[in-house]
């Protein structure tokens, strides 16, 4: 520990990682870990980058105030362009929202069980990071229940995964503004990263509610994991304050070149996604004929699993056969739980062969 470290860095429980197993398996690799695309980029967002890297100002810095960028995001989320800006990835938005709206001491309720980097952001600022988790079988919170409650806990900010990452859970848009109409004084933040494998979002309360924050990514559906691209969706007020404190350099060239072009190329994605649909029913399904795996009902490109025999004798098997999926273990709350990002019919098909011959020994 360095002696110039922040006093809240000392308790701080750093953002776990998935493993890095899967970087260094070689071979034919499925990464079921992290909720990626298992489709490739399409052949046109593949021609934008390379007549980019071919003819376009490399030697530049990105833009930074891309106008066509913010209309397509703003014409594929159905809000105005002003309620749009972009970032470099959703976990750095996450950051943003800390240094605009988030001070020391504050309370933060994080609606749990969840994705972990919000929480780790806003305890480095000095916050109050609060769970609020379900006790329920399903992992599933009862939003009417925690209407009241808020009026208890009184946090400055709420962080809302939907659907929610890692149970799949979805929650409607009408709960979502009984939330936002009953606290107007609490700033909502709702992760939309799998919005689309769902068909239900919020972003049309943008320009109803100055309470609310939508954060989405290129990540998921529409595959640009590693180009690191994110956006939000938010009253022209909220999107001012992220703008005194974002640096407009830091999305790179390449990244807003490949999200334009995705958005200019749709039907591949929707094609993707209805099949991410079809298949996640299936495996649930497929795994359900054995009584070792309990899977949650999902809205999202992942099933959550409780498992009924110890997690790693699966999440070993698989390995070994170059299969990494995303083990829960460590927290006491999903201790008995495996996540499988879901992949097109070819992966399916591949798990679901691996799993059979975990079943039969």
């Amino acid at each position: 520990m360095s002696r110039f470290e922040k006093t809240q860095l000392n308790k701080l429980t750093p953002y776990r990682l998935s493993s890095h197993k899967a970087w260094s398996a070689g071979g034919n690799t499925l990464k079921l870990d992290w909720n990626e695309s298992t489709k490739s980029l399409s052949d046109n967002v593949k021609q934008a980058l390379v007549e980019e890297i071919t003819n376009g100002n490399l030697n530049w810095y990105p833009n930074v105030d891309n106008n066509e960028l913010r209309q397509a995001i703003a014409q594929y989320s159905n809000v105005d362009d002003s309620n749009v800006q972009y970032f470099a990835s959703s976990d750095a938005l996450h950051e943003y929202i800390a240094l605009a709206f988030v001070e020391n001491s504050d309370r933060i309720l994080i609606i749990g069980p969840t994705y972990d980097n919000f929480r780790a952001v806003v305890a480095a600022a000095g916050a109050n990071a609060i769970f609020y988790n379900s006790s329920d079988d399903n992992l599933q919170i009862d939003i009417a229940q925690l209407n009241i409650d808020l009026q208890l806990i009184n946090p400055k900010v709420v962080y809302l995964v939907n659907p929610n990452n890692p149970t799949g859970h979805q929650y409607s848009k009408e709960a979502i503004e009984l939330l936002l109409s009953s606290h107007p004084n609490i700033l909502f933040i709702v992760d939309e990263a799998y919005f689309e494998f769902s068909g239900y979002t919020s972003s049309t309360l943008v320009s109803l509610f100055d309470n609310l924050i939508v954060s989405r990514t290129f990540s998921k559906a529409l595959g640009l994991a590693s180009f690191r691209i994110g956006y939000c969706l938010a009253h022209e007020n909220i999107i001012s304050s992220l703008n005194k404190v974002r640096n407009a350099k830091n999305v790179s060239h390449l990244a807003q070149v490949a999200a334009l072009a995705v958005l200019k190329d749709l039907y591949p994605i929707n094609e993707y996604v209805n099949e991410v649909v079809k298949q996640r029913e299936s495996f649930i399904e497929f795994l359900q004929q054995f009584s070792r795996y309990s899977p949650l009902p999902s809205m999202a490109n992942f099933v959550f699993v409780k498992m009924n025999s110890p997690v790693n004798e699966l999440t070993s098997f698989l390995e070994n056969k170059n299969i990494f999926i995303r083990d829960y273990s460590h927290l006491d709350i999903t201790k008995d739980y495996v996540r499988f990002t879901i992949g097109n019919a070819q992966v399916m098909n591949s798990v679901k062969a691996a799993i059979l011959k975990f079943e039969n020994g």
